[in-house]
């Protein structure tokens, strides 16, 4: 889905421990990047993700808070320094859409992020800097629910934000 950026001034003993250390704590399928050197989340069964532009990935996270259903989100650097970072949002197992909300997310820029692709984890770089957590993950706490925060997104694109 992107390139990462030439490795980060980090040893890939460091890089090793803390994929080592993602996987024992949050059982995600974390590995570091052979050719890169980058930590990377292998988006397959048990881990989705979904990305947008910066103000819906606000206005979404701030509603699945009210709800009580925010998750780890990622804030991925864009090349213009002047511009919103895209969110990522981690979540459980993807499920079936219906095509109206294919369409309707589709209208809003929601990508969902392709199984078997890597997703980059802090701490990467890409072109445009660091990739960092807006909402890092919290021990013992389950991603939630994909279809959650798909409705999420939906609900703020088109109402225009979090109530």
């Amino acid at each position: 889905m992107l390139n990462v950026a030439v490795p980060a001034d980090r040893p890939l003993e460091q890089m090793a421990a803390r994929a080592q250390a993602y996987q024992q704590l949050y059982e995600w399928p974390v590995c570091v990047s052979p050719d890169r050197g980058e930590l990377v989340l292998s988006v397959r069964a048990g881990v989705d993700a979904i990305a947008v532009r910066g103000e819906l990935g606000i206005q979404t996270q701030r509603l699945l808070c009210a709800r009580l259903l925010a998750g780890p989100v990622l804030l991925l650097p864009k090349d213009d320094p002047e511009q919103l970072p895209d969110w990522v949002f981690l979540t459980g197992p993807a499920q079936n859409l219906s095509r109206q909300t294919v369409a309707d997310i589709g209208r809003a820029d929601v990508r969902l992020w392709p199984h078997d692709e890597f997703v980059p984890l802090p701490p990467s770089r890409l072109p445009g800097g660091e990739v960092r957590w807006s909402t890092s993950p919290v021990l013992g706490r389950p991603l939630p629910p994909w279809i959650s925060v798909i409705g999420a997104m939906r609900w703020c694109a088109a109402n225009g934000g979090a109530p």
